[in-house]
């Protein structure tokens, strides 16, 4: 049936189709190119200030139950409290750290996947010197 399948759709092979691919593919690589840093990411600052907010108030919730642990039996100004409150916070901070480690590792593992993505793209199409420079950049995320 002429006009209407798919021998009408341009072919890979068509310069056009070849120019608005090697322009995507050096959009992508420019995009993926510029240098990460993983704490002015939004999403990984989101998640760090839910992470936070909520250690926050569970360490609240625990040094408050201490306290009144401690008041109850008569322990409160022995000294006690103060070191094991450190230890609450402490805890808190360690967590927290371990937390933005692997959120940043996460976001380090999404960066990689999306320039492999673009390298297989970027091969899929001939466009080998592109593919060679995103295959660059993800080496230098290891």
């Amino acid at each position: 049936m002429p006009g209407g399948g798919l021998e009408t759709m341009p072919s890979i092979k068509d310069p056009s189709m070849q120019d608005d691919v090697t322009r995507i593919l050096r959009e992508r690589l420019n995009s993926l190119s510029a240098p990460q840093d993983v704490q002015a990411d939004p999403i990984y600052q989101q998640a760090m200030k839910a992470y936070q907010v909520q250690q926050l108030r569970g360490a609240d919730q625990q040094q408050n139950a201490l306290a009144e642990r401690m008041a109850a039996d008569g322990t409160l100004s022995s000294g006690g409290f103060n070191t094991k409150s450190a230890g609450i916070r402490e805890r808190q901070g360690e967590q927290t750290a371990q937390y933005g480690a692997g959120l940043a590792l996460d976001r380090s593992q999404a960066r990689e996947n999306k320039l492999m993505e673009a390298i297989a793209l970027a091969r899929q199409f001939g466009q080998d010197d592109i593919a060679n420079q995103l295959e660059l950049q993800r080496l230098d995320l290891q």
